[in-house]
């Protein structure tokens, strides 16, 4: 029979690399620069978001006591306007009953 041959022999050609033109060094540089710039703003995204979440206890203020609060004044503008205020609200009440009465009155006739 004939001599063994190796299973692969693959051309000189393909074992060679490329050559290094001004357009694959250019590449190569841009890609490097893509790369290290997304890798940067996934970072500073990750640290800013790990500070905006951070968990701070909230400042609670403080509540004086229920005595301190029965004692407590109404300033003179709002104690005086706040029987009238009363007043208006009371009517408003009223007219809202009555208005909802005609509605549902004109409501019937129709049907």
């Amino acid at each position: 029979m004939g001599a063994a041959r190796p299973r692969f022999t693959a051309p000189s050609s393909w074992l060679r690399l490329p050559r290094r033109t001004a357009r694959r060094r250019l590449t190569a540089l841009y890609g490097g620069l893509l790369l290290l710039s997304g890798v940067a703003l996934v970072a500073i995204t990750y640290v800013l978001f790990e500070r905006a979440t951070e968990y701070r206890a909230p400042h609670l203020p403080k509540v004086p006591h229920a005595p301190a609060i029965q004692r407590l004044q109404l300033p003179s503008g709002l104690a005086q306007a706040l029987p009238r205020l009363e007043q208006f609200q009371h009517q408003l009440d009223k007219d809202q009953q009555q208005l909802s009465l005609l509605v549902l009155h004109q409501g019937q006739a129709l049907g």
